[in-house]
This record gives C-alpha cells, structure tokens and sequence, in this order.
C-alpha cells in the first residue's frame, strides 16, 4: 500500500496552512504598503517606484539565497543528522516571528519618521528568512505540501480585506495618520499570524515528531529524474509568473482604476486552484501520489497552453498595438481581465501540482525532492523577475518617443534580440544594485541625478531656441 494513504496527521496540516499563510507576510508589507512607507520615510514621489523595485528585488534575491543555503543543507548533510530537520524548521519558523517583530520596531521607532535603512535591511534579513524556512518547510512536510501552498494566496485575500477594513475605520473615525497606522497595524497582524504559526508547528512537528527518516537510498538526481515532470511544471510556473505580472499586466495595459479592479481578480483567482488541490488531497485523491501509477496527473501539463498564450497576448499588446487581439485587449477592459484570469488560473493550477507532487514520486516520499523542487523553482523566478524588471525599464524608456522606436526597421528576430539583449543587460545591472547600505542617500542621489538631468535638457532646449 502506497505511504499517502496513511490517515493524515491534523496538527501537521494546520501547521503546514499557519506557516504558509505567515511565510509571505513582510513581502505583503513591503509591497503593499510601500506607498505608505514611502510618505512616512519622505521618500520623493518620483521615487517611489524605484524604492518598491529595489525592495521587491532585494527581497526576492535574499529569498532565493535563504532557498539555496537550506536546500544545500538537506542534501548534504548525512542521513543520520535528518533528525534534527524538525528542530530546524521549529526554529525557522520562529525566526520569521522575530524578524516581523524588529520590522515593527524599525518602523514604528521615531514616531516622526521611522528608520529607513533599518527597516530596508529587516525586509531583506525576513527574505532570507521565509526563504530558509519554506525550504525547510516543504521538506519536513512534504506529505502535505497541499496545505502549504494553499494557504500562501489566501495570505494576499487577507492583507486585501485588512487594507479595505482599515480605511473604512479611519474613514469614521478621521484625523488618524494612515501612513503610520496602516502599516503598523499590518506587522502586528504578521507578527500574531507568524506567532500562532510557530507555536502549532512547534507542537506539530517538534512535540510530536516519531523520529521518521527519508529515504535516501538511491542519489537524489534519480530522485528528481523521476520526479521530472512535477518539478518542470512548477517551475515554469514560478518563473514565467513575474516576467509580465504585474508590470505589464494589467498595469501597462489598462488605465490604474481598472488594472486595481483586475489585480484583485488575479489575487482572488490564485487562490482557488490552490484550495481546489488542497482539498482534493484532503480527500486523499490528490497529486501527492506517484504520478506512474496515477497517471491522470499528468495531463495537468494542459494547462501550460493557455498559460503560455496568455503570456504571448501581454507581449503582443505591447509591441503591436494595431492588431485585433491587441485592440481587443486594451480598450475592453473585460478581455483584459478574462485573459488574466486565465493567466492566473493556469499559473497556480501548474504550480500547485507541481508542488504537491514533487516529493511523492517514489514508494516512500522524498522531502529532500521537495527542496530541490523549490530551489529551483526560485532559481527560475528570480532571474525571469530581473528580466522582466530590465524589459519592463528599457521599454518605458523608449516609449517616450514612439517615432523613435529602436525596432521600427528590424525585422522579428532582430527585434526579439534586441529587447532579449536589453532585458539581460537590465537584469544585470539590478542583480548587482540588489542590496544597498544606505536606500536614503541612494534615493536622495536619484532626485539629484534627475533634477540634473533635467536643468541640462532646459538648457539644451533653450540653446537650441
């Protein structure tokens, strides 16, 4: 009889659901209260996106090394020390606890304006963290990796729903200092999320671990030979994702109001392929079996079709605008949102069952799979997030002047070069701007390099007059 079968453990499913629904929460700070931050810190308006890019990725790059450092742990480390795994991932998990709690200190300390590298540098120190621990995580827990990712999305719903509830708050209550208490109040809910989380995987799977080993009798590229299609289709998931999500789409593809209402949708629509797997495991008829005899699992690749040609639709828009499809896309904001939610259905539904699946497809299940799965996944993520960011930077920069545009006379493979050429070198230079000891004075050095620039574009107007 197959492992999965086994009765499920109840603590552990709740403990995998709380540490994903905290893994994630000081990227939902960082992003989504990063307007907010960006007022209280007196950060130039102009600015603003360039302290969100270089926050998000910091983090992401922090993230993929916390990823790396633990997976390389779990593969090498000998079999015998695997005991100790849990107690890892109890202090892991605790970890994450107290790096929320120096974020709320760093935030909310001065009361006038906070401190800004400090609460730069704990976003980076909490990505390292959530990337340590999710390793970690999916390893100790792979039977119910489900649960995991399930929780993940529902992590974004949350901060959402708290957002909307807040403003209505200071709405009725007026004169409340928003930049201040919106994000305050946010750490506090991460820090009470990731607190109940590491207490139930405490007792989950410290208290109450049975001394289990993995099985590691064969080497682990085997491992993963045979776990192939589960980790190729998570990590194309992982890794297409921010290549056009949310830069290009919806927020260069329709107008600010209506790509909010769009980005919702997706925020809501991520969550239900994963709630759907979670369940179907829960049932015990899910992806966390061996895919050779369950061979149905595999037709999920299915959904790698409308995932690819909605990604292609983003493009298109973008580069041909006189097209139907693209006319379609722009000024009916309905197919904008059908298409994206297409995009991430398929996106989540790919990696879900990728996920789930990883580290099940041996007769005993492999949570060292499970981690290599994931840093691969990250490794795919990150380098198409600063492709994506370096794409996204060069076209803003021509599109400034459309009667210029470098590609007018290429042809559609010089034209693909020139943009894949483009994004690699913009990828580059923000992989080496990832980290920075002072964001301030760096930010403060930006407005004085733009205002430069633009007294000696008036000057050079002026002469040419």
């Amino acid at each position: 009889m197959l492992e999965q079968t086994k009765t499920p453990d109840k603590w552990k499913q709740s403990s995998m659901l709380m540490a994903g629904l905290s893994l994630f929460q000081s990227l939902r700070v960082a992003l989504t209260a990063a307007r907010f931050a960006a007022k209280r810190f007196n950060i130039p308006k102009a600015n603003v996106d360039i302290f969100i890019s270089r926050i998000h990725t910091s983090m992401e790059v922090s993230c993929f090394l916390g990823v790396l450092l633990m997976t390389l742990y779990i593969i090498l480390v000998p079999r015998k020390y695997s005991k100790y795994n849990n107690f890892i991932s109890v202090m892991t998990n605790w970890l994450l606890f107290f790096v929320y709690s120096g974020l709320l200190y760093a935030y909310a300390s001065n009361r006038t304006e906070g401190k800004l590298t400090l609460y730069y540098w704990l976003l980076v120190v909490s990505g390292f963290s959530f990337g340590l621990n999710q390793a970690i995580v999916v390893s100790v827990g792979v039977s119910y990796v489900a649960f995991f990712t399930a929780a993940i999305p529902i992590s974004g719903i949350e901060v959402s729903i708290y957002h909307m509830i807040f403003f209505y708050i200071a709405r009725r209550i007026g004169n409340v200092d928003v930049n201040y208490w919106i994000v305050v109040i946010q750490i506090m809910i991460a820090m009470a999320i990731s607190g109940i989380g590491a207490i139930l995987w405490s007792y989950g799977f410290y208290k109450r671990y049975n001394g289990e080993l993995y099985e590691r009798k064969r080497s682990i590229f085997r491992s993963m030979k045979q776990a192939l299609s589960p980790i190729l289709m998570s990590s194309l998931a992982m890794g297409l994702v921010f290549l056009v999500f949310p830069a290009i789409s919806p927020y260069k593809l329709a107008e600010p109001r209506i790509a909010h209402r769009i980005d919702l949708l997706i925020l809501f629509t991520l969550a239900i392929p994963t709630l759907i797997n979670c369940y179907l495991c829960y049932l015990n008829i899910g992806p966390n079996v061996q895919w050779k005899v369950y061979k149905g699992w595999h037709f999920c690749w299915i959904f790698l079709i409308p995932y690819i040609f909605s990604i292609t639709c983003f493009f298109i828009s973008l580069h041909y605008q006189d097209l139907f499809i693209s006319v379609c896309i722009r000024n009916n904001p309905f197919v904008l949102a059908v298409l994206c939610f297409v995009f991430a259905f398929s996106h989540s539904s790919l990696k879900a069952v990728g996920y789930t699946g990883a580290g099940m497809q041996e007769l005993t299940k492999n949570g060292n799979v499970s981690a290599m799965n994931l840093l691969f996944a990250h490794s795919f993520l990150v380098i198409f997030t600063l492709l994506g960011d370096g794409y996204i930077k060069t076209f803003k920069k021509y599109e400034r002047d459309p009667e210029n545009w470098p590609t007018k006379e290429f042809g559609f493979w010089r034209s693909l070069w020139f943009w894949i050429r483009r994004s690699c070198s913009g990828a580059f230079k923000n992989f080496k701007a990832s980290f920075t000891l002072d964001i301030g004075t760096q930010l403060r050095d930006r407005v004085r390099d733009i205002q430069e620039l633009q007294s000696n574009q008036r000057i050079l107007t002026i002469s040419q007059r």
